[in-house]
C-alpha cells in the first residue's frame, strides 16, 4: 500500500500503531512467551493489559509500565480498587500489613522505648509510622522478623513461597513455589504457614514444633526422601483437633479478623474476636475452682515454649565458626553458609568430593526486607533450650487463668567489621504474655499435668525442699547468664515476679492459688 502524501503516511502509522497497541495490551500477544500462566478466574477474566500495564508517571520513553503483581498494595487501590476499595483500605492497616505488635514490642524488650504501645509499622498508614533505620533492634527486626509482613514477597525458600499484597493469600502457592495465576477465597492451611511457622501458632495448629538448629538434634537421620521444609526439619507433633477434622485457619479466623476491620491495632489480641463459644455453645458442667480457666488451658495438649533466645550481628566473614548451626532460621543467613563454607553449611550437598572444600568469599550482608536492599550484618539465632510440653499458667487481662509464653528472651551480641564486640551478649527485657496454644484435643489434660508440676505454675523445673523453698534444676548464673533464676520461673515462692509481663493486668498465677494448687506440698 502506497500513500500519496504525508497525511496519509501519518494516517497509516496510527493505524498501524492503534493495531498493535491493542493486539499487545489486550492480550492477545502475551501468551506468545508467557506460555505456562494460567488463565486467570472467572471474577477476574480480564485482559493482561487491564491488570498489569499502568500508564508511566515518570518522564520516560515509555509511556506504559508493566506491573508483575497489581495486587500488590502499593498499586490495588489502582485495580483492584475498582470493585475491592473497602477491603484494601482494611488489608493496609491489619496486623498481617503493619507487624506493628512485633515491631513496638521488641523495641520496647530491648530498651528503645518506655512502653509496648510504640507508634511503628512496615508502612506508614493512620497513626503509625514506618520502622526507622536507626537502631541495632531496627536492624534486627527488618532483616530478620519483618519477613512476613504482606507488603514484603518474603524468604521465597522451600514452604515459604508467596506472592505480596491481596495475592500473599488469595493466589495459592505449592511449598516448591509453583501456582496458578488465579485468585481464590479458599485458603488452605498450608498457604497460611507459608508464614505462620517457626514454632508460632499455626505451626502448633498442624503438629510442627522446629528443631534445635545444631547440627546434632537434626532428624531424620540417614533419611535422603524426608525435604527439609521452612529452613529446618521438624518434630511432628499431635495436631490440633480442628486440624484433624480437616477445619481451614479460616473457618474461625473470618474476614474480618485476618484482612481487618478498617482500625489500626497494635496486638493480636486485640484484632482477634472468635472464641470457643462461638461454636462451642452448649455449657459445660465445670466445677466452680474451674469456672476461672480459659477452655485451652486444659484442652491444649502442649504448647511450644523456646526459651532463651540469643541473636548475634556479625559484620565480618566468620561464617566457619558456625558450621555447626547451619540451620539458624534467618533465610538470607543460610544462603550465606550454603555458598560460603559449601558442605559444612550446605543444607544440600554440593560436591561429589567430601575433601573438595572450596571455601567462596560471600560479602556479610543479608536483605532488609523493608526496602528490600541487602546491607551489612549477618543475623544468628540461636536458643538456651527449646520445649514442647505442658504450658506455663498465668492470669490473662480479664483474670482468667490461661497459658502464658515468652515472648521472648532476647541476649543480643553485635561484632563489627574489625570484629570488635560493640555489643556482648547484653540481656534485654525478659517478655512474657498470654497465648492460644493450637493444639486443642477433645479431653483435657490430666490432672497433674497442672496440680503438682512445678513448672506449669511458673516456679520453674525443681523439686520442693522442706515445705518452704523451691530448688530448681537449671543453675543459669553458674553459665554466665546474668539472672540467679531459670528461664521458665516467671514467679518465686514469695511471690516475687521475676520477670516482664508485657500486656496491662496480665501476671503469673497469684502464690496463694500456686499453693493451693500444691495442696500443702509448699506451706
Amino acid at each position: 500500500m502506497r500513500c500519496k502524501n504525508n497525511f496519509e503516511k501519518i494516517i497509516l502509522l496510527f493505524f498501524i500503531f492503534f493495531l498493535t497497541s491493542f493486539s499487545l495490551f489486550s492480550g492477545e500477544n502475551c501468551k506468545t512467551c508467557h506460555k505456562n500462566i494460567s488463565s486467570m478466574d472467572k471474577n477476574h477474566n480480564f485482559s493482561c493489559s487491564y491488570c498489569h500495564i499502568f500508564k508511566n508517571a515518570k518522564k520516560s520513553k515509555c509511556k506504559f509500565k508493566v506491573i508483575k503483581n497489581p495486587s500488590d498494595l502499593k498499586y490495588a487501590y489502582l485495580k483492584c480498587g475498582k470493585c475491592h476499595k473497602k477491603e484494601i483500605f482494611n488489608v493496609k492497616r491489619s496486623l498481617m500489613s503493619t507487624n506493628a505488635g512485633i515491631i513496638n514490642i521488641t523495641r520496647y524488650l530491648w530498651y528503645e522505648e518506655n512502653s509496648i504501645n510504640g507508634n511503628y509499622s512496615t508502612i506508614e498508614v493512620g497513626k503509625l509510622k514506618k520502622i526507622p533505620d536507626e537502631k541495632l533492634v531496627d536492624d534486627f527486626l527488618r532483616k530478620v522478623c519483618l519477613r512476613c509482613h504482606i507488603n514484603t514477597e518474603g524468604a521465597k525458600r522451600y514452604g515459604e513461597y508467596r506472592s505480596s499484597g491481596c495475592a500473599s493469600c488469595h493466589i495459592i502457592y505449592k511449598n516448591d513455589g509453583s501456582h496458578l495465576h488465579k485468585f481464590t477465597k479458599d485458603i488452605p492451611v498450608t498457604q497460611c504457614l507459608h508464614c505462620h511457622n517457626f514454632n508460632r501458632i499455626g505451626f502448633d495448629y498442624a503438629g510442627f514444633f522446629e528443631h534445635d538448629y545444631n547440627q546434632v538434634y537434626n532428624s531424620p537421620l540417614g533419611n535422603p526422601n524426608f525435604k527439609k521444609i521452612y529452613g529446618e526439619y521438624q518434630h511432628r507433633l499431635i495436631s490440633d483437633v480442628h486440624y484433624r477434622l480437616g477445619y481451614k485457619c479460616t473457618f474461625c479466623h473470618k474476614k474480618e479478623e485476618v484482612m481487618g476491620d478498617g482500625k489500626i491495632y497494635l496486638f493480636e489480641h486485640e484484632q482477634v474476636k472468635i472464641k470457643c463459644v462461638n461454636c462451642h455453645k452448649k455449657p459445660h458442667k465445670i466445677k466452680d475452682y474451674h469456672k476461672s480457666l480459659k477452655c485451652y488451658s486444659c484442652h491444649s495438649i502442649w504448647g511450644a515454649q523456646d526459651y532463651g533466645m540469643h541473636v548475634v550481628r556479625e559484620d565480618y566473614e566468620g561464617y566457619f565458626r558456625w558450621k555447626d548451626f547451619k540451620n539458624t532460621n534467618v533465610p538470607d543467613t543460610q544462603k550465606i553458609l550454603i555458598k560460603a563454607i559449601g558442605i559444612y553449611g550446605d543444607l544440600a550437598k554440593l560436591t561429589d568430593n567430601p575433601n573438595d572444600l572450596k571455601f567462596k568469599k560471600v560479602p556479610p550482608k543479608i536483605t532488609d526486607y523493608i526496602d528490600g536492599k541487602k546491607k551489612l550484618g549477618v543475623w544468628y539465632i540461636l536458643w538456651t533450650y527449646r520445649r514442647w510440653e505442658n504450658p506455663v499458667l498465668g492470669i490473662d487481662s480479664n483474670g482468667k487463668i490461661t497459658p502464658v509464653r515468652p515472648e521472648y528472651q532476647f541476649y543480643v551480641t553485635w561484632i563489627d567489621k574489625n570484629m570488635n564486640v560493640k555489643v556482648n551478649s547484653k540481656k534485654m527485657r525478659f517478655g512474657w504474655a498470654p497465648y492460644f496454644p493450637h493444639t486443642i484435643t477433645k479431653y483435657g489434660r490430666s490432672c497433674y499435668s497442672c496440680h503438682f508440676n512445678l513448672k506449669s505454675l511458673g516456679l520453674g523445673y525443681g523439686m520442693i525442699v522442706d515445705g518452704k523453698k523451691v530448688v530448681n534444676m537449671y543453675n543459669l548464673k553458674e553459665d554466665g547468664f546474668k539472672i540467679d533464676f531459670p528461664l521458665e520461673k516467671i514467679i518465686s515462692v514469695n511471690g516475687k515476679i521475676l520477670q516482664d509481663f508485657i500486656f496491662p493486668n496480665t501476671s503469673p498465677l497469684k502464690i496463694h492459688t500456686i499453693k493451693k494448687m500444691l495442696k500443702g506440698y509448699l506451706k
